[in-house]
């Protein structure tokens, strides 16, 4: 297996505030348009319907939000709403459309309590052409990073010819074995992993090492599905494993489908979750576990690039 490339990739979603306060000045802040974004989809609507009908139809737009009272208001009924739900269950969300105001428009807001004790919410962002940037320039505005859901590296190899990929995770022992103090035997262990399950319910990620509230997980990347459908409720295996070594198919290009992507796989380190049911990865706000997450992380990349 011919490494080609290794790439850190940090995954960042949210940001922790302390109190319910101050959970009210980050969104009266993002309401006036103080943070970078934050005008973005506002902006670009009105852009798109001057196009179609003229400054009058933009004026209209604007008068319309204007009706939905001032941003104070606006923020304030936003927030009882959401203080209602969380205390029934720990979260809410909702997406503003046309019945919002202001820099609101089109935007999905979700306020989750993730630390009782400590009082800790996590605010998250997301409106519509332009993702999370404005969740990113309200944190810079606010001086506060964003949580860290996970650090990533991600490996790119040679493919095996021109349909096929061919992963060796016996590599992955030579390259951060010591560093995690890995079984010599983890290359078989992962290719062995990685054939389980079926169709219906494919392997989750191998878990290489766990270092207190710290893992360090395994998963193919971009590649074709195992399972391909083939109509009549028939699916088709196209992986096979020789040992360490996981072989399959190549997956499309998304710009081109007469072409196939790089093979890759993922190496993750993230917080533990504390249940291990839970969707997606543990947002990370504290500074000295983000710090340890980040380093292992960098750690490994470096270690694989020696390869």
């Amino acid at each position: 297996m011919q490494i080609t490339s290794v790439v850190g990739s940090e995954n960042c979603r949210g940001i922790p505030l302390k109190g319910w306060d101050s959970v009210r000045a980050a969104l009266q802040a993002y309401s006036e348009g103080k943070a970078r974004g934050a005008r973005a989809t506002s902006n670009h609507q009105a852009e798109a319907i001057e196009q179609m009908g003229g400054g009058l139809a933009v004026g209209l737009m604007l008068y319309a939000g204007a009706l939905a009272g001032s941003p104070d208001a606006f923020v304030e009924r936003m927030l009882n709403e959401a203080e209602t739900a969380i205390r029934r269950n720990g979260r809410w969300n909702r997406h503003y459309d046309y019945d919002s105001q202001g820099n609101f428009f089109k935007t999905t807001v979700e306020i989750e309590l993730r630390d009782k004790k400590e009082d800790i919410y996590v605010l998250n962002v997301h409106a519509a052409y332009v993702g999370d940037a404005p969740e990113q320039g309200l944190a810079d505005f606010l001086g506060v990073p964003r949580t860290l859901l996970s650090k990533s590296v991600v490996i790119t190899t040679e493919p095996l010819d021109a349909s096929r990929f061919a992963f060796d995770f016996s590599q992955i022992y030579e390259g951060i074995g010591g560093l995690l103090g890995l079984d010599a035997n983890v290359g078989q262990q992962i290719a062995e992993h990685m054939m389980s399950g079926d169709q219906f319910d494919g392997p989750k990620g191998f878990v290489l090492k766990e270092d207190g509230d710290v893992r360090v997980t395994l998963s193919l990347g971009r590649v074709e599905r195992r399972f391909v459908h083939e109509g009549d409720r028939k699916f088709r295996d196209t992986w096979r494993r020789d040992g360490s070594i996981v072989i399959g198919l190549l997956d499309e290009s998304y710009e081109d489908r007469s072409k196939k992507e790089a093979p890759t796989f993922v190496i993750t380190v993230s917080q533990k979750p504390t249940d291990e049911n839970q969707y997606g990865y543990t947002p990370v706000w504290d500074a000295e576990l983000r710090q340890r997450i980040t380093t292992l992380a960098d750690e490994i990349g470096k270690a694989m690039q020696s390869i």
